[in-house]
Protein backbone atom coordinates (compact mmCIF):
# COMPACT_ATOMS: atom_id res chain seq x y z
CA UNK A 1 0.00 0.00 0.00
CA UNK A 2 0.93 3.75 -0.53
CA UNK A 3 0.95 6.56 1.80
CA UNK A 4 0.70 9.89 -0.19
CA UNK A 5 1.21 13.03 1.71
CA UNK A 6 3.74 16.19 1.75
CA UNK A 7 6.85 16.96 3.30
CA UNK A 8 7.95 13.40 4.33
CA UNK A 9 11.83 14.01 5.84
CA UNK A 10 13.41 11.07 7.82
CA UNK A 11 16.24 12.14 10.49
CA UNK A 12 18.31 9.57 9.84
CA UNK A 13 19.59 8.56 6.57
CA UNK A 14 18.05 5.15 6.12
CA UNK A 15 14.56 5.89 7.68
CA UNK A 16 14.97 2.72 10.52
CA UNK A 17 12.07 4.80 12.43
CA UNK A 18 9.76 5.12 9.88
CA UNK A 19 6.28 3.29 11.12
CA UNK A 20 2.55 2.53 9.72
CA UNK A 21 0.54 2.14 12.63
CA UNK A 22 -3.16 0.13 12.09
CA UNK A 23 -5.84 1.36 15.20
CA UNK A 24 -8.99 -0.13 15.53
CA UNK A 25 -11.68 1.39 17.60
CA UNK A 26 -10.88 -0.31 20.34
CA UNK A 27 -7.37 1.38 20.47
CA UNK A 28 -5.45 -2.21 19.36
CA UNK A 29 -2.80 -0.93 17.41
CA UNK A 30 -0.31 -2.81 14.38
CA UNK A 31 2.54 -1.07 13.77
CA UNK A 32 4.48 -2.01 10.12
CA UNK A 33 7.73 -1.24 8.82
CA UNK A 34 7.36 1.29 5.84
CA UNK A 35 9.33 1.96 3.52
CA UNK A 36 10.30 5.77 2.28
CA UNK A 37 9.84 6.40 -1.17
CA UNK A 38 9.89 10.24 -1.38
CA UNK A 39 8.81 13.22 0.11
CA UNK A 40 5.53 12.98 -0.98
CA UNK A 41 5.21 8.94 -0.45
CA UNK A 42 5.80 6.16 2.38
CA UNK A 43 4.78 2.39 1.23
CA UNK A 44 3.81 -0.70 3.81
CA UNK A 45 2.55 -3.87 3.49
CA UNK A 46 -0.93 -4.30 4.68
CA UNK A 47 -1.48 -6.11 7.91
CA UNK A 48 -2.96 -9.27 8.47
CA UNK A 49 -6.61 -8.49 10.36
CA UNK A 50 -9.33 -11.30 11.45
CA UNK A 51 -12.28 -9.60 10.75
CA UNK A 52 -14.02 -6.83 8.48
CA UNK A 53 -13.26 -3.28 9.96
CA UNK A 54 -11.75 -0.35 8.97
CA UNK A 55 -8.74 0.99 10.92
CA UNK A 56 -7.17 4.26 11.35
CA UNK A 57 -3.95 4.88 9.87
CA UNK A 58 -1.26 6.95 11.00
CA UNK A 59 2.20 7.28 10.35
CA UNK A 60 5.71 8.41 12.09
CA UNK A 61 8.87 9.32 10.83
CA UNK A 62 10.56 9.42 14.46
CA UNK A 63 8.67 6.67 16.52
CA UNK A 64 7.47 9.08 18.65
CA UNK A 65 4.98 11.82 16.59
CA UNK A 66 2.23 10.08 14.68
CA UNK A 67 0.38 11.11 11.73
CA UNK A 68 -3.80 12.36 12.71
CA UNK A 69 -5.76 13.08 10.08
CA UNK A 70 -8.15 10.47 10.42
CA UNK A 71 -7.32 8.64 7.24
CA UNK A 72 -8.72 4.81 7.80
CA UNK A 73 -8.17 1.54 5.83
CA UNK A 74 -11.14 -1.25 5.31
CA UNK A 75 -11.13 -5.25 5.76
CA UNK A 76 -14.37 -6.77 4.19
CA UNK A 77 -15.37 -10.11 4.21
CA UNK A 78 -14.24 -11.79 1.04
CA UNK A 79 -17.01 -13.47 -0.78
CA UNK A 80 -17.35 -15.35 -4.09
CA UNK A 81 -19.21 -13.20 -7.51
CA UNK A 82 -19.32 -16.28 -9.14
CA UNK A 83 -19.36 -20.06 -8.76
Amino acid sequence: MYIEGRNFVCPDVNCTMLKVRFTDALNNSIYIKGEFVNSTSVRCLIPKYTKPDELFVELTLNEQDYTNDGKKYGYFDPYVLNA
